[in-house]
């Protein structure tokens, strides 16, 4: 299984998809972790679904994510890419989480998995951004 997050510029604190400049993934079966440089780091526009698609990229199971991390499109790629979600809370370290992943708990980690994140948990989005987003084809699933 390979576990992802993004990571801020400190190195080891765990922020949204485009806040920080380092996708770093822990490959739990060989134990190997890697540091990837994020291509949404620094955009001005499309940064989450960048992200999102880095993350499809380099073959992640499942993404550590704080909340406000992913918007509907961004979202809808890592479903489509077969992402899974472990939500933690904002300032979670890098550090924090591999010791969850580790260690026995009385809460097992694949409790925490979840196949896709509660609507309350995405990034709102402006009307410029649904607008842009639909120029790409990517289009919101509204709920009435």
């Amino acid at each position: 299984m390979r576990v992802g997050a993004v990571i801020g510029t400190d190195g080891e604190t765990i922020v949204p998809l485009p806040d920080g400049p380092i996708i770093r993934v822990r490959d739990t079966e060989s134990g190997d972790t890697k540091d990837l440089p994020n291509p949404a780091f620094g955009k001005e526009t499309d940064r989450r679904p960048t992200a999102a698609r880095a993350l499809v990229t380099a073959r992640v199971d499942i993404i550590a994510t704080v909340p406000g991390s992913f918007c509907t499109p961004s979202h809808k790629i890592a479903v489509e890419g077969g992402i899974k979600f472990w939500q933690v809370e904002p300032a979670t370290r890098w550090q924090e989480l591999l010791q969850d992943l580790l260690q026995e708990t009385d809460i097992p980690v694949e409790s925490l998995i979840t196949d896709r994140l509660p609507t309350s948990e995405l990034m709102k989005q402006n009307w410029s951004s649904v607008k842009h987003y639909a120029r790409l084809g990517i289009r919101r699933v509204w709920k009435r």
